[in-house]
């Protein structure tokens, strides 16, 4: 499924980015791209699509697809903060609003993570955010990630968990998170 420009019968006042996927020309592989929505009323695909895995880096990553996306509030070192963050330890706390990509991450089976300052250029260096548990029975790929921040501060996860040899399609499990990057399973109480 290509991106086409599509009209609109009214535009908002600020521009938009819709995210979807878009065929990698060279590897005819689906990746994460991004289409801009200005004051002209139309969608238009970025021209520096796919912006993750990138063609330089399509074949070490391989594919990524299922996206979750939002914009986020963090310090220079990365850890999530509120717009009102206080270090007890420093005078100054600098913080920036970035964009966090969770997705699957199919050569992995697991649910990927990167970021970037303007939600077109991504660290192309994917870190695993929630892996494979081969011995659960049920998490042989884990994929298809849904994400929530929390009263208490923590990131939630739902994810899909597969056993492709069950004739089953998959089960849904849950993950918990303090930085929204590293994610521990939590099982029934």
């Amino acid at each position: 499924m290509a991106f086409q420009s599509q009209e609109r019968e009214s535009a908002p006042s600020f521009s938009t980015a819709w995210w979807g996927e878009t065929e990698f020309k060279k590897s005819k592989k689906w990746r994460p791209s991004l289409s801009l929505h200005g004051n002209q009323q139309r969608w238009i695909e970025f021209s520096g699509n796919p912006v993750l895995p990138d063609e330089a880096h399509s074949v070490k990553t391989g594919t990524v697809f299922d996206l979750v996306l939002w914009q986020e509030n963090m310090t220079s070192t990365g850890v999530p903060a509120d717009l009102y963050y206080h270090d007890p330890n420093a005078q100054y706390v600098e913080t920036a609003l970035k964009w966090r990509m969770w997705n699957s991450w199919r050569p992995t089976n697991a649910i990927g993570y990167s970021v970037s300052v303007d939600g077109k250029n991504w660290d192309q260096d994917l870190k695993i955010s929630l892996g494979r548990n081969d011995s659960s029975g049920w998490e042989d790929a884990i994929n298809r990630p849904a994400l929530k921040k929390i009263a208490t501060g923590k990131y939630a996860m739902w994810y899909t968990g597969q056993q492709p040899s069950s004739g089953i399609g998959g089960w849904i499990g849950y993950a918990e998170s303090m930085d929204g990057i590293v994610f521990e399973r939590v099982r029934g109480e």
